[in-house]
């Protein structure tokens, strides 16, 4: 059994700004600890096995040939982590009147990483062969903006008003990356999108779309689908990150899924709080068998 890890962390965004996506300030120390802290000292990951991508080395296709030699060189019984902090969108399903799918922003300005192409990458993985793990540090709800918060930066780019009316018109479904075969099962997750008197998206959430008995990847993202990730100067990290470095050096780096997961939402919620931000609330999303299993461990059984 071998783990395996490819970590990308994204602090300039020169080739977005023209599209409303701002410079951050964090994203390569969170990935620099998730490598060291999280996967390195605490999950036993071998530093050989773990890769690290930044700022002008995280383009499109850099992101992309990473994930899939890390997928290609894995076997039964592995475990594989692709880790991301930086800036996140969503955008229109292409074929699809009422679907919206997640997505990464690269560093580079070539197009959006969707989960649609996560999800083909993956496709050819039996559900039980790799414990394939996505953590994202960033958000997909564009056109949702907290007041000017001192030291407070949001990581989602501010949408234009025909972008969002075009959400609120046509959007019935938010396609996470789970990498499931059948991603319109999701339709019916979100439910009256509107744009509130502030001009910010609102939706209302069915959380029992939260998962799929046929995910090839467990999630665990930074917020829900209409809330904002945030970093903070006073943490030098997302609250996201900080909040998994404070979990997993409280539990002797032994957690299942759920527990990691709550740990992680009630210590960011300690962040939000401290700072008087706006709320933000970590999700897992994905198979749900699979969620009692430890955190980035090799699984113990197979179904």
């Amino acid at each position: 059994m071998a783990k395996r890890a490819f970590v990308v962390g994204i602090n300039d965004y020169r080739n977005w700004h023209s599209v409303g996506f701002g410079d951050l300030g964090f994203c390569r120390s969170d990935a620099t600890a998730f490598a060291e802290q999280i996967l390195r000292d605490g999950r036993l990951f071998s530093e050989d096995n773990i890769t690290v991508c930044e700022d002008h080395e995280a383009t499109r296709a850099g992101i992309l040939a990473g994930i899939q030699r890390m997928l290609d060189a894995s076997d039964v019984g592995d475990v594989a982590c692709f880790y991301f902090a930086g800036h996140g969108d969503r955008n229109p399903v292409r074929g699809s009147p009422i679907r919206w799918a997640e997505a990464i922003v690269p560093y580079d300005g070539a197009a959006m990483i969707s989960d649609a192409e996560i999800n083909r990458m993956v496709g050819a993985l039996e559900i039980n062969r790799v414990n394939f793990t996505i953590v994202l540090d960033s958000c997909h709800s564009g056109g949702v903006f907290d007041p000017a918060l001192p030291g407070t930066t949001v990581r989602t780019g501010r949408w234009p008003a025909e972008k969002c009316d075009r959400m609120v018109e046509t959007c019935r479904g938010i396609s996470p990356m789970v990498c499931t075969p059948e991603p319109a099962t999701f339709v019916g997750n979100v439910a009256n999108v509107a744009r509130s008197a502030a001009q910010h998206l609102v939706m209302q959430i069915v959380s029992s779309f939260d998962f799929s008995d046929q995910a090839k990847a467990t999630l665990i993202s930074a917020c829900e689908y209409d809330e904002t990730a945030k970093e903070h100067a006073s943490l030098s990290h997302g609250y996201f990150t900080s909040a998994m470095l404070d979990t997993v050096n409280q539990s002797n780096f032994i957690m299942s899924y759920n527990d990691f997961h709550q740990a992680v939402g009630r210590a960011v919620q300690g962040y939000v709080t401290r700072f008087g931000s706006s709320r933000q609330t970590p999700q897992l999303r994905g198979r749900p068998v699979r969620h009692g299993e430890d955190f980035l461990a090799e699984w113990t059984f197979s179904i």
